[in-house]
């Protein structure tokens, strides 16, 4: 990972009054403090993925596949309680037992 100091304008290692701020060379994040920019390196190191849509970052290849449907309009499953759409049947599947409590109980005879 890269770091770049740009000229903020002030004191910093440029000598003219503003600290340097540090830019991201694999996303365009720029931070005024290192602890933040530290803080943001580890989203690259531990989520590889990033979504050239969003630039949204993932763990693995597969949730970030999952996720580009979203920006392709393909969400083809729905939740029958609140309508919220998603692109997988294992999705809507999980979303639905959020809705455990509104969904018809089954009477067994």
């Amino acid at each position: 990972m890269a770091l770049h100091a740009e000229d903020g304008g002030g004191l910093g290692p440029q000598g003219n009054g503003a600290p340097a701020l540090l830019r991201c060379s694999l996303c365009p994040h720029v931070f005024h403090s290192a602890s933040s920019f530290q803080l943001h390196l580890s989203q690259h190191t531990s989520k590889p993925f990033q979504c050239k849509v969003c630039l949204r970052f993932f763990r693995n290849r597969s949730t970030m596949r999952v996720h580009l449907k979203m920006h392709a309009g393909a969400l083809m499953y729905h939740c029958t309680v609140c309508a919220v759409y998603f692109p997988t049947l294992k999705l809507v599947s999980s979303h639905m037992k959020r809705h455990k409590d509104c969904l018809p109980v089954r009477l067994q005879h």
